[in-house]
């Protein structure tokens, strides 16, 4: 069964893709796919695994798109910005392969803790300003 199938019910847990890469569960999802953490079992590392959407990648030139999005991505060195490894394929779908970040995201971190200070917003958004100044050094 594809992955994107098994991502929409949430048992992909332990589906090893490209015989390289153990499912371990999913991390969340977005407009262009389904991230889970997975166990690169060739290198024994942690990393992240974004599954693209099959509506996403069949949008004209959507393969083109992501193979030079990967390409520019990996040019990318800052400590706010995951690193992007590869572009994959596992049957017939397609995914990114990038570093593995632990930690709480924005969003559940203000639906735990309610209304940010000011100071803590003004934290965040630097933080957020010198990641896009990186990416944006690399053309």
């Amino acid at each position: 069964m594809p992955v994107n199938d098994l991502a929409t019910q949430n048992t992909a847990a332990g589906l090893l893709l490209a015989d390289r890469f153990r499912l371990l569960g999913m991390v969340g999802e977005g407009g262009m796919g389904t991230v889970f953490r997975a166990h690169d079992t060739e290198l024994e590392e942690l990393i992240a695994l974004k599954v693209l959407r099959r509506s996403v990648l069949d949008q004209p030139n959507a393969l083109a798109r992501f193979r030079q999005e990967v390409k520019l991505a990996r040019r990318v060195a800052h400590p706010s910005v995951a690193r992007i490894y590869d572009l994959g394929r596992h049957g017939t779908d397609r995914f990114i392969t990038m570093e593995f970040i632990e930690g709480e995201g924005l969003g559940a971190r203000m639906a735990r803790e309610g209304r940010l200070t000011v100071d803590t917003t003004t934290a965040v958004l630097q933080t957020v300003a010198r990641a896009l100044q990186a990416i944006h050094a690399t053309g």
